[in-house]
């Protein structure tokens, strides 16, 4: 475990003033900042109903356009620039002639990825809430009802289903990411998944099973059923810790990365 402690405090120090670093906080504000532009423009027949709540409308929302969209291409990004501060230096030779066990350098890189997507998605849920105070704040949308409750009770399981579902597909990126040292292999593949995301969305018996699915599947719990989030969540969660211990031992069997 020491040896794990000293590798994951080396990868946090390594990510200073680096692009995954302000990409933390720049993703998720960025979905923030659309759905509040929506909100903005959005006519008064919508915003204006005795049912229509701000806040669960923003926090719904954004965790929805976070899930399908910006999460699978925004995980992409994330793992090849964690990755890449070694391969673009060069530097496997001199990280595996430390005194460090190569599996702690592997899962350091991993509980990285895991933590840049939880954080983010805290951030998201952040930025969901300012939002209704900036357009609480401009008088732009005065038919809304401020007042309405914060849905306090549905946040930890927007951002547990999210986080948890989406341990696969970030368990997935890693691996390649450390497989390959080329930006375009890693960007590939995630382009190539989220077009097939948007393909088996619409499908209520696959989108389940699919990784890149499974995050936006674990919340949608009036669309897809119980049944569905709970399968997508299992799968998510239990496939990424599975996944992300086969990758360590395929990658650090290797000679150089």
């Amino acid at each position: 475990m020491t040896y794990f402690i000293r590798a994951l405090s080396a990868e946090i120090l390594k990510l200073k003033r680096t692009l995954a670093l302000a990409m933390l906080f720049i993703a998720p504000l960025a979905v923030a900042l659309l759905n509040l532009l929506i909100l903005l423009r959005a006519g008064q027949s919508m915003v204006s109903g005795d049912d229509f709540n701000i806040w669960d409308w923003l926090l719904r929302n954004c965790a929805s356009m976070w899930g399908l969209l910006m999460l699978p291409l925004y995980v992409t990004l994330e793992t090849a620039l964690v990755s890449g501060v070694d391969h673009g230096s060069s530097a496997w030779k001199h990280l595996y002639a430390l005194p460090l066990p190569r599996w702690s350098i592997y899962m350091a890189k991993q509980v990285i990825n895991f933590g840049i997507v939880g954080l983010s998605t805290l951030i998201l849920v952040a930025g969901a809430l300012l939002s209704g105070l900036i357009v609480q704040a401009s008088g732009l949308q005065p038919a809304i009802d401020y007042s309405a409750p914060v849905p306090w009770d549905k946040i930890p399981s927007i951002v547990s289903g999210i986080f948890f579902a989406a341990w696969l597909i970030i368990a997935i990126h890693t691996w390649v990411s450390m497989r390959w040292r080329s930006f375009t292999v890693a960007s590939a593949v995630g382009i190539v998944a989220t077009v097939v995301n948007f393909v088996l969305l619409n499908s209520r018996e696959l989108a389940p099973y699919y990784p890149w699915t499974q995050p936006v599947v674990s919340i949608q719990h009036t669309l897809y059923g119980m049944t569905a989030t709970s399968v997508a969540l299992a799968i998510g969660f239990v496939g990424g810790v599975l996944f992300a211990l086969v990758a360590c031992w395929e990658v650090t069997r290797r000679d150089v990365l």
